[in-house]
């Protein structure tokens, strides 16, 4: 059994989108890419942009849109533009988890953080949203999925430290009490997935693209806590260069159009390990593939950042 998951920073996309984006090559890269479920971030207007591409480009797929409240961090409250996230998903292949309770059946919304945890998340500058999904034709098992997007600010050594001390938050507090704390009635094994624009990078030497990045932006690949490993994987470039700030050079290196690699995945990579659950985490040059290579177009129709995947791969030998 092989499932699809897929991270995409949209740029904000709220109502112009409808005029201004390609829908079409939005909706066949997520098609060809073959996404079982796909987290979105910088989704703007309550959603409306992507409930059009899901209507008119990806019939069977089916979406939840939600907005995080204020952060209670003063510093973090500078964006008024209703930034939400979203999930969508194709109903052939996964459904939200539910279950038998004794009013009836019950079907579980995704939900931003804090009100699905019941503590205080309100530290991150957009608080993270929750998602259970379960296989339509498969075990009996779910896909806890958590939609990231941490704080950037700006690349000064102050902000940056406040985009890990969420990167630390998400790892030790939110992450543990999804994966190890939650118990539901149907006691189903669950996988638990964090996945998003986390605006810090992963060490990798990188070449050219080493001058742009800036050092203090990494995080470790492997977080050891008492209980879990978490490893954080996907560290090609997945940012355009900004053509308002950055040098914009046609030559032949592959790097020349992108800037950071701020998209990942994390999860419990003892969880796999234990149940022989391999993985394959890349980037969608999509570019390249479905641009032709034309940055320009790439990030005026479509978004500033690439999308990503991460293959599950489930009792193959």
């Amino acid at each position: 059994m092989r499932y699809r998951f897929g991270s995409f920073n949209m740029m904000n996309m709220g109502k112009t989108a409808l005029t201004k984006r390609d829908f079409s090559r939005i909706a066949e890269i997520i098609r060809n890419e073959q996404f079982d479920v796909a987290a979105f971030q910088e989704i703007l207007s309550q959603g409306q942009s992507l409930e059009y591409l899901l209507k008119h480009s990806l019939p069977g797929w089916e979406m939840r849109w939600a907005e995080p409240k204020e952060s209670s961090d003063l510093s973090k409250r500078k964006d008024k533009r209703g930034e939400g996230y979203a999930f969508a998903w194709n109903t052939r292949r996964m459904s939200l988890a539910s279950s038998s309770t004794d009013e009836g059946f019950r079907t579980y919304e995704p939900r931003i953080v804090d009100e699905a945890l019941r503590y205080d998340a309100s530290f991150f500058a957009r608080i993270p949203y929750y998602a259970r999904f379960v296989p339509v034709n498969g075990g009996f098992f779910e896909f806890r999925l958590i939609n990231v997007h941490l704080h950037f600010g700006d690349n000064t050594l102050y902000e940056i430290n406040k985009r890990k001390e969420e990167y630390d938050f998400l790892i030790q507090r939110v992450y543990p009490t999804i994966s190890m704390e939650r118990r539901y009635g149907s006691n189903r094994e669950a996988y638990t997935i964090v996945m998003g624009d986390y605006n810090l990078n992963l060490i990798k030497p990188r070449g050219e693209a080493d001058r742009r990045i800036n050092k203090n932006t990494y995080i470790p690949a492997e977080y050891k806590t008492d209980r879990q490993t978490i490893v954080t994987v996907q560290n090609e470039l997945t940012t355009l260069k900004n053509p308002a700030t950055d040098e914009l050079t046609m030559d032949d290196n592959p790097a020349r159009g992108y800037s950071q690699n701020y998209d990942h995945f994390s999860f419990d990579i003892r969880v796999f390990e234990e149940e022989s659950i391999q993985y394959r985490a890349r980037r969608i040059d999509a570019v390249r593939d479905y641009c032709a290579d034309d940055f320009e177009v790439y990030r005026a129709e479509i978004s500033d950042h690439l999308p990503i995947c991460l293959e599950i791969i489930m009792n193959e030998q």
